[in-house]
Order: structure tokens, then C-alpha cells, then sequence
């Protein structure tokens, strides 16, 4: 067997891990404790990677569907009196 230089036969024993304390001492009195709601929204949603990405995708669909419907009622407000529904009397429309 080859040796490579500098590596002994046998590896040398590894101290005991330390005790690790629940928080560190610089975090103490750092965060706030996490409220049930959002621990709520974090297990249900954002917990598992398909679970997150349905979210987002209901998101945007709900998002998509919420903006298109408010930017239609404003343009309906802004040309009131200029679109089809408002003139079709004028020109005798039957639609």
C-alpha cells in the first residue's frame, strides 16, 4: 500500500464534542419567539418544497386573476362613454 506523506497509519482520537448550549450567547434576547400563526403558515405552505411551490403558483394565479380584474374596471372607469357597450345605441348596434 502507498503512503501518502505526512498521513500517519492512525488517525488521532477526536476530542468530546462540547455541550452545545440551547441558544448561543450572542442570539439571547435577540429574536422574539415565534408566533403560532407563523409557525402555522411555515408547517402548512412552506415546510416541503411541494407544498411551497403550490403556494406560489396559487399565489400568482389568484394574483394574475385579482390584478386583471382591477386594471379592466379601471379602464372601464377612465373611457366611460367611449366603449362599445356605452355607444352601441348611437350606431344601432345589436351585440
Amino acid at each position: 500500500a502507498h503512503r501518502v506523506v505526512g498521513q500517519t497509519s492512525r488517525t488521532p482520537p477526536q476530542p468530546a464534542p462540547a455541550a452545545m448550549p440551547e441558544v448561543p450567547m450572542w442570539k439571547q434576547g435577540r429574536l422574539a419567539k415565534e408566533s403560532e400563526t407563523s409557525k402555522m403558515i411555515y408547517n402548512y405552505f412552506l415546510k416541503r418544497n411541494s407544498s411551497y411551490v403550490a403556494t406560489i403558483f396559487a399565489i400568482a394565479v389568484v394574483g394574475g386573476i385579482t390584478f386583471d380584474k382591477i386594471m379592466d374596471s379601471a379602464w372601464r372607469a377612465h373611457n366611460k362613454g367611449k366603449l362599445w357597450p356605452d355607444v352601441k345605441d348611437k350606431f344601432g348596434g345589436e351585440e
